[in-house]
C-alpha cells in the first residue's frame, strides 16, 4: 500500500523492509502494472540474484506460516 500511488506504466526503484529488521530488499527497477486506490501491482524487472533469493526466502516463510 502507498499513500500516493504511482501512475500505471511508470517505473520505479524500491526497498522492501522486512519484519526482522534486516537490510531492506532492493528492487532496482519495477514497472507499475495496475493501481486501485492505495494499492498497486508491480512487476520486478531488475533485481540482483542475492535480493531475489532473500525475497523468495521471505515469501516461502510467509506461505508456510499462514
Amino acid at each position: 500500500m502507498t499513500e500516493q500511488p504511482p501512475s500505471v506504466s511508470s517505473y520505479l526503484a524500491l526497498q522492501i523492509d522486512l519484519p526482522d529488521n534486516a537490510t531492506p530488499i532492493e528492487i532496482e527497477l519495477a514497472g507499475v502494472r495496475w493501481v486501485s486506490e492505495q494499492r498497486c501491482g508491480l512487476e520486478f524487472i531488475r533485481i540482483s540474484p542475492e535480493m531475489a533469493n532473500r525475497l523468495g526466502s521471505f515469501v516461502s516463510l510467509v506461505e508456510h506460516t499462514s
